[in-house]
């Protein structure tokens, strides 16, 4: 399908002929379009072109563009008020096509979900096909796939090259030091930090199992546990802590420490930080300084929205997200769920908090009924709703929009503001 009937070149003088224009098709009839990358400044204006994109996501259709199409994407509007990506390597300031996305929600990650527009950088050009596919609902994760993948791009063995870490018998080795281990009950993750000799563990975890592995690889390694730190006293976080013993060190949680602790394990330095917004008693997270590995606890889900209910408080959550998003962490462990690059880790979360914020704000500021918030879907706010925990994640979803609604309304009728907006 293109605008004209002739013959086209790619860049790699490949030639194409064209079976329609886009004059001789119906656009409903296709679930998806894709926008290929190149020079797009030509087709900015052009009309029929717009009419025709404009005309699948009017009916919910999908249009998917890369480096270029992104670019032709902004150009036409269609990316206000988007969370997008574009360019070959990204979008900044200083580029020439910034003021395009001025309306946009750039983000630095390499292929963006934000409702039925898919956008990628030209470098990811794999991710974003794998990220076509799984919205078309024709590939699923699977850890032979992902090594796959990785192995096409040249990529083999490479943790860092990829957005997402996949478990290999429930163990990640996220770098030579930093071990991560995860649980049956929704995808807890404990976490070892190891070197010359020395470990220190992140969270105890819920079940036996889960005890049972982190002893055995312990005991594996000749490893003496140094350290254990609970990042908040939740039993999926804490309940296997008496099966742990130390013939010295500390047990660190967010009752025993002052703003900000360093330890040293091996030759490793680990930063301590109140991380608060998750649990009224408190959260605490750990940074592996030299690596630029953020492990989060429970502040940071990637197979569960962020919790702004339950006793979370929002307002906190959202500037500690934000100061987290800051440091530019290159891998980010969560409470639960897969291992994610930090751009990826923090913009799903921050994005479904601004998204599932301004869809409750609109219903509030125009006096809707509690019963609409019951339309917003979890597949609305969330980047890779194929990740979640079915159950909990629906659960949690529900009472976050319930909560936030009520907070939303008490605040719009006292005529003050809210810093969930951000």
């Amino acid at each position: 399908m293109a605008l004209e009937n002739r013959s086209y070149q790619s860049g790699e003088q490949q030639r194409f002929s064209v079976d329609k224009t886009i004059a001789e098709i119906d656009p409903l009839l296709f679930d998806l379009l894709i926008l290929p990358g190149g020079d797009s400044a030509p087709l900015y204006e052009n009309r029929r072109l717009k009419n025709f994109i404009s005309a699948m996501l009017s009916q919910g259709k999908a249009v998917a563009a890369i480096c270029g199409g992104s670019e032709l994407l902004a150009a036409m509007g269609f990316l206000t008020g988007k969370h997008c990506t574009g360019g070959a390597s990204g979008v900044s300031k200083t580029d020439t096509v910034y003021p395009l996305y001025r309306e946009a929600l750039l983000s630095q990650a390499q292929v963006v979900l934000d409702g039925s527009i898919i956008t990628a950088q030209g470098q990811a050009y794999l991710e974003f096909a794998v990220t076509v596919a799984k919205y078309l609902g024709i590939l699923k994760d699977d850890p032979a796939k992902l090594e796959t993948l990785n192995w096409l791009k040249n990529r083999r063995g490479e943790a860092s090259t990829v957005n997402w870490l996949q478990p290999l018998d429930g163990w990640i080795d996220l770098s030579e030091s930093v071990k991560v281990s995860t649980g049956s009950f929704e995808e807890c993750n404990l976490t070892l930090v190891v070197s010359e000799g020395e470990a220190l563990l992140v969270d105890t975890g819920y079940e036996m199992p889960e005890a049972e592995r982190v002893l055995l690889y312990l005991k594996k390694h000749g490893l003496k546990l140094k350290h254990i730190v609970i990042t908040h006293h939740h039993d999926d976080h804490d309940a296997n802590l008496a099966l742990f013993t130390m013939n010295e060190g500390q047990i660190f949680d967010p009752a025993h420490l002052p703003d900000e602790a360093e330890l040293r394990i091996g030759n490793k330095k680990v930063r301590l930080q109140k991380t608060p917004g998750h649990f009224p008693a408190g959260d605490i997270s750990a940074v592996v300084v030299e690596e630029q590995i953020l492990i989060a606890g429970d502040i940071l889900y990637a197979c569960l929205p962020p919790q702004l209910c339950y006793g979370a408080n929002p307002e906190v959550l959202i500037q500690t997200l934000e100061k987290i998003e800051q440091q530019h962490y290159k891998w980010i462990v969560p409470g639960h769920g897969k291992v994610l690059s930090g751009p990826l880790m923090m913009s799903m979360s921050l994005s479904y908090i601004q998204l599932l914020y301004e869809k409750l704000q609109a219903i509030v500021l125009r006096q809707g009924a509690a019963v609409e918030i019951d339309q917003i879907a979890l597949a609305d706010c969330i980047l890779h709703r194929d990740w979640m925990v079915e159950a909990p994640a629906l659960d949690l979803h529900r009472q976050n929009k319930k909560e936030l609604f009520a907070k939303l309304k008490r605040i719009n009728a006292n005529g003050s503001t809210s810093v969930l907006k951000g």
